[in-house]
């Protein structure tokens, strides 16, 4: 009865390893008693036997077990990391890189589209008459308020003519081939 208990504790063991590579080992650590989660036709290879235990070794200490009443009472657990559990300790780098392979690819993609000082300077003149236009109406507005109110002739008569300049500024500077000449030497 021991014997079976013994040996559903070594089978549970190695079942529940999570996948990990396990070897439970005699006393003279040259008897494989069981195994998991290891290529079954290799596992009577004195070689990779041999070559695998001495890797989960240094990968991991044994854990030694003493079994009273059981052979000499001496059994050893080699494992070693899982391939997922290998995997999941690069996956943090190869999140790196990916993440960085794409701030890499979005800033040269954002460059590449980026025409510095063109895009700024194309909408200049239109922005110019456009903030020329704003005060012209407003000036315009008031000279009819101040003509209503009974202000002097000869004051709004001034004012009128300097509107006037600068409403023929705007319509020339608008209708000429300035504004094209600087849309094509800025593009």
């Amino acid at each position: 009865m021991l014997d079976d208990i013994i040996k559903s504790f070594i089978a549970e063991v190695v079942i529940n390893s999570a996948s990990a590579p396990v070897i439970i080992t005699d006393s003279t650590k040259s008897k494989i008693i069981f195994s998991g989660n290891i290529d079954t036709t290799k596992i009577n290879q004195p070689e990779f036997v041999q070559h695998t235990i001495k890797s989960m070794q240094s990968q991991n200490k044994p854990i030694e077990l003493k079994f009273v009443n059981y052979g000499n009472g001496k059994s050893y657990i080699y494992y070693k990391d899982s391939y997922l559990l290998t995997q999941l300790r690069y996956y943090p780098y190869v999140q790196f890189v990916v993440i960085g392979l794409f701030l890499i690819i979005a800033y040269f993609l954002s460059a590449r589209h980026e025409k510095p000082n063109k895009s700024g300077m194309a909408g200049r003149p239109k922005r110019l008459l456009n903030q020329l236009g704003t005060p012209l109406s407003s000036l315009i507005a008031w000279m009819e308020f101040l003509k209503s109110k009974g202000v002097d002739e000869h004051t709004v008569t001034d004012i009128r003519k300097d509107v006037k300049r600068l409403e023929n500024i705007t319509d020339r500077f608008q209708k000429s081939d300035h504004l094209q000449n600087c849309r094509k030497k800025i593009l």
